[in-house]
């Protein structure tokens, strides 16, 4: 009999773990990417809302999401979540960006795993920041 069969055995099993790995690093990049777009919408929504009010912290915010629409400053995310106290659009916003920042630490730890990093590497799954 030899190694060969036991060699085989152990290959099949990398290879399965590779595929697993690989699997779910793409869920936790599809996830990531679902959560930004949805938070993206959100803010597009609110700032269109900002846009409509007349009050003065609305209009700053509005000027704030209009010109950085990528990433959205701290200040700004500070005027989100007072705004959010009286505003159910500021709260979901601010429940967008929580989900967003779950999904993102998930897949970062996970691109930053041990056993799960050689796979990352191979098949080109980048930490984000």
């Amino acid at each position: 009999m030899g190694l060969l069969p036991i060699i085989l055995v152990t290959l099949g099993i990398i290879f399965l773990w590779g595929i697993v790995n690989y699997y779910s690093l793409s869920q936790f990049r599809e996830s990531v990417r679902n959560t930004a777009q949805s938070l993206r919408e959100q803010l597009q929504v609110l700032g269109q809302a900002a846009q409509q009010n007349t009050a003065p912290e609305w209009q700053t915010l509005a000027q704030q999401l209009q010109t950085n629409q990528a990433q959205v400053s701290e200040q700004a995310w500070q005027n989100v979540k007072t705004l959010a106290e009286a505003d159910t659009q500021a709260q979901s916003v601010v429940q967008a960006r929580k989900k967003y920042e779950a999904a993102l630490k998930a897949y970062n730890e996970a691109v930053r795993s041990k056993p799960s990093a050689y796979v990352a590497m191979v098949f080109g799954f980048k930490k984000i920041a």
